[in-house]
């Protein structure tokens, strides 16, 4: 009898234990879910934030290229307005 008390108590004390580690090894699979998903959403954060910064870089490189050609289009608009003021100098002095 002895014995079956002892074994007896040594399987529930075994049965205590599995179930403190079962709901231990639960916690810690919810945790890694939890874990994987932050993960997960911070690559799609960061892949977001990569997109808008090529946006952001083709539209300044966009309007870099425009700048340019402003400045090439004033130079020679200030060109053919040297150019005119010239002209309009010349003629007012033949009509002296």
């Amino acid at each position: 009898m002895t014995y079956r008390r002892g074994i007896g108590a040594g399987t529930s004390e075994i049965n205590s234990v599995s179930t403190i580690v079962a709901a231990a090894v639960q916690e810690q699979i919810a945790a890694i879910d939890e874990i994987s998903q932050n993960v997960q959403q911070a690559a799609q954060r960061t892949e977001e934030l990569s997109h808008s910064i090529s946006s952001v870089t083709d539209a300044a490189q966009k309007t870099g290229n425009v700048a340019v050609t402003v400045l090439q289009k004033s130079e020679q608009l200030s060109g053919e307005a040297e150019k005119l003021r010239a002209e309009v100098s010349k003629f007012l002095d033949a009509l002296k």
